[in-house]
């Protein structure tokens, strides 16, 4: 088995050779698939993320539910995640990562999000997931009595993937093919 550092190596390949035209059709398929979850109708608060090139696409999926429920995005802060709400007039790129976030006052209630929407870097059939290794999630997620779906592209699905104590199971992973 790699361990998670080789597994972030592979899929960072995998995705430099990964076409545009397919990371936007796969993300598509995903999320017509999360939009058929009762979780998904029944929930008015959802934490999401603003996709960075390299991952499920989300910008088109957040802009067609912001009005409708209650988008919270992570933003860093020193070592951890603060919520923040989506507006999209208030994103900013983060002055040194890769990525956007919201602006603007954090979310003082996390007890109304029902439903967590989780990038990673790789997945298993266990639902365990490897993240870029800051453990942003793995610290965030215990906090929240939430729906946990992990989402990736068919070839971030692994049979298996090396976990530590500390890691967050999903409760659901979502892909084009799954």
């Amino acid at each position: 088995m790699l361990n998670k550092e080789q597994i972030r190596q592979y899929i960072r390949q995998k995705k430099k050779n990964f076409p545009e035209a397919e990371r936007l059709s796969q993300s598509a398929s995903i999320w017509q698939q999360i939009e058929q979850m009762d979780i998904f109708r029944q929930t008015g608060v959802i934490l999401m993320y603003w996709s960075t090139p390299d991952e499920v696409f989300t910008h088109e999926f957040i802009r067609r539910w912001y009005r409708k429920k209650h988008i919270l995005l992570p933003a860093i802060e020193n070592e951890n995640l603060t919520l923040k709400s989506f507006h999209p007039d208030t994103l900013k790129k983060h002055p040194t990562l890769n990525l956007y976030e919201p602006q603007g006052e954090a979310c003082p209630d996390r007890k109304n999000i029902r439903l967590a929407i989780v990038p990673g870097i790789a997945f298993d059939r266990e639902r365990h997931r490897t993240g870029r290794g800051k453990g942003y999630y793995d610290r965030l997620l215990p906090a929240l009595q939430v729906c946990k779906i992990g989402v990736g592209f068919d070839f971030q699905l692994l049979d298996a993937i090396p976990t530590e104590p500390h890691d967050v199971r999903m409760d659901k992973i979502v892909f084009p093919s799954v």
